[in-house]
C-alpha cells in the first residue's frame, strides 16, 4: 500500500513538469476527494431527522435525482424524491404508517382473529412502493403477501424494493387496480407530488382534483384473486383513496367470510366516488371496528355513520380495523 502511495506521489511530481495544470488538478482531487465524499454522503446517510428532511426537500427541488436508496433501517428502500408523503417519510423515519399495522396485529390477537402463526396472506391493495407489505413480511407479521398497485412507476419501484429485501419468493406483485368487475379498464388520476394519492377517476365527480393527467389501468376484482384461498388467515389492507366501497363490492365472497380488514376511511374521497353507501351496506356483515388513530374502544358497525359525519366536518381521514 505504501509503495502505491509513493508511486502516486512520484507520478504527480513527474506530471507537474509536463503539465502543471493537470498536476494541480490531480493534487486537489487527492486532497479534496475525502472531504467531498463527506459533504455529499453524510447528509444522505445521517439519521438526524431534521437534516434528512432538509436533504429530501433539496433533492425534490433540484429535480436531479428522482430515485435514491435508503438503507440502515430495518428494511431497505428505493424512494422517490417527487413524492412528498410516503417516500419522504420512509427517507426521514425509515417507515410509513407501519405503527398502525403493528397496532392492528395486536388487536387481532386480542380478539382471537390471529394465531401465533401470524397472518398467512396479507393482501395489500394500493401497495405503493411496499411500505406495508415489505416490513410486514420481513419482520414476520405475515408469511406471504399479495401486493396490488396500479400505477406503473410505483409498481416498478415496488418490485425493486421487494428484490432489495430478498422477498421475491414471498411477495407477489400485480400491476392492477381493483373494483367491481373482474376484467375492466379504469382511469387513474395522477397526483404529481403525492404518489400515494393517485385515484380512480370518479364517474360522479369527473373533474380531476389531483392533477392534470390521467392514465388507463387494468382492473380486476378481489374475489377472482383471493377467494380461492381457504382455511388460511388473511388480512386485507386497503388504502385506495375513497374507492374502497367499490373494491369491496367486488369482494363479496371475502366479506361473507368476514375476512378482517384495515381500510382507509376518508369521507371526502368517498363523497367524490359515491361509494360510501356501498361500503356501509357491505360492512353490515361485520361486528365492529377500531379507529386506528384512537385504538382504545371497539365500536359497533352502527357507529360508522357517526364517525363519517364527524370526520367529514373536519375534512379528515382515519384508518379502520374492521372485525
Amino acid at each position: 500500500m505504501q509503495r502505491c502511495k509513493n508511486m502516486s506521489i512520484r507520478s504527480l511530481v513527474v506530471a507537474s513538469y509536463r503539465n502543471p495544470v493537470r498536476a494541480l488538478s490531480r493534487l486537489l482531487q487527492v486532497i479534496l476527494s475525502p472531504l467531498l465524499r463527506i459533504a455529499t454522503i453524510w447528509p444522505l446517510a445521517t439519521k438526524n431527522s431534521f437534516m434528512r428532511e432538509c436533504v429530501f426537500h433539496a433533492l425534490q427541488a433540484s429535480k436531479k435525482l428522482d430515485l435514491f436508496y435508503v438503507g440502515g433501517y430495518k428494511e431497505s428502500f428505493l424512494v422517490n424524491s417527487k413524492d412528498r408523503i410516503i417516500s419522504r417519510d420512509i427517507y426521514i423515519k425509515g417507515e410509513f404508517d407501519f405503527l398502525k399495522f403493528d397496532t392492528a396485529a395486536k388487536l387481532l390477537k386480542k380478539h382471537g382473529r390471529l394465531t401465533e402463526g401470524g397472518i398467512d396472506i396479507l393482501v395489500d391493495v394500493g401497495a405503493n412502493i411496499g411500505s406495508i407489505c415489505i416490513p410486514a413480511v420481513a419482520r414476520g407479521y405475515a408469511k406471504t403477501a399479495i401486493a396490488i398497485e396500479p400505477h406503473p412507476e410505483n409498481c416498478r419501484i415496488l418490485r425493486a424494493n421487494i428484490a432489495l429485501n430478498r422477498l421475491n419468493q414471498l411477495i407477489s406483485v400485480h400491476e392492477l387496480a381493483v373494483g367491481v368487475n373482474k376484467d375492466d379498464v379504469l382511469k387513474l388520476d395522477i397526483s404529481h407530488d403525492n404518489w400515494g394519492d393517485h385515484r380512480i377517476a370518479s364517474k360522479i365527480c369527473p373533474q380531476n382534483k389531483t392533477g392534470i393527467d390521467s392514465i388507463s389501468v387494468k382492473s380486476t376484482n378481489l374475489d377472482s384473486m383471493i377467494s380461492k384461498f381457504d382455511n388460511v388467515n388473511i388480512l386485507l389492507w386497503m388504502d385506495i383513496q375513497g374507492y374502497e366501497g367499490y373494491a369491496l363490492e367486488g369482494a363479496e365472497k371475502l366479506v361473507e367470510k368476514k375476512i378482517p380488514m384495515v381500510i382507509e376511511f376518508w369521507p371526502h374521497g368517498m363523497q367524490r366516488s359515491g361509494c360510501y353507501s356501498t361500503l356501509r351496506r357491505l360492512l353490515d356483515a361485520y361486528v365492529g371496528f377500531y379507529d386506528l388513530d384512537v385504538p382504545i374502544s371497539f365500536h359497533p358497525i352502527s357507529d360508522l355513520d357517526v364517525l363519517y359525519e364527524r370526520i367529514a366536518r373536519n375534512d379528515g381521514f382515519t384508518d379502520l380495523l374492521v372485525i
